[in-house]
């Protein structure tokens, strides 16, 4: 029996949550989530030394990832002003947002009330990999970006088209 799609959030859901942000910090780790696919607890141990600019990116090592494995994935330049603009980087081992994981539950499920959008940190992270997906990147980049212990596991979740996406192709 096959996995049911993983909930992720629609452009105009992640506009809306854009909009919805009034701290500068709220909207920059929204583009951070679409832009790493970072889970809840990576997001929370994430430190200034895990960021390093490299040419058009900056790489974002996760030391921990689930199962204790470690990875690379990416956020764009313009995520990396904004971090930079909104977080004031400090010590390599100083935290980036200083949340807990329950605080960053807590702040999206807020954050989703008052764009009228129901988020939680794993549908940033669902929403994040569909969108590599959808710009062509290669099913075994995005495991290995997502950390997916296979990229079987990568096509199981994202490999077949939701009813929207056979909608829109068949009108492109």
């Amino acid at each position: 029996m096959p996995r049911p799609d993983p909930e992720y959030l629609r452009e105009d859901e992640i506009e809306r949550l854009r909009g919805a942000c009034r701290d500068p910090r709220d909207r920059v780790l929204i583009e951070l989530m679409l832009d790493t696919g970072l889970r809840r607890s990576e997001v929370c141990r994430l430190t200034w030394g895990d960021l390093a600019p490299d040419g058009a990116l900056v790489r974002v090592r996760v030391r921990h990832g689930k199962g204790d494995r470690p990875r690379v994935t990416y956020c764009t330049l313009e995520t990396w002003r904004l971090l930079v603009d909104a977080c004031s980087p400090g010590d390599s081992r100083e935290s980036v947002f200083g949340l807990t994981p329950d605080g960053l539950r807590q702040m999206l499920r807020r954050l989703g009330e008052r764009a009228g959008v129901k988020v939680h940190p794993h549908m940033i992270r669902h929403s994040a990999v569909r969108r590599w997906l959808k710009r062509g990147v290669p099913i075994n980049a995005a495991q290995r970006m997502a950390g997916h212990s296979t990229s079987q596991l990568t096509i199981d979740l994202y490999g077949s088209a939701s009813d929207a996406d056979t909608a829109e192709a068949f009108l492109s």
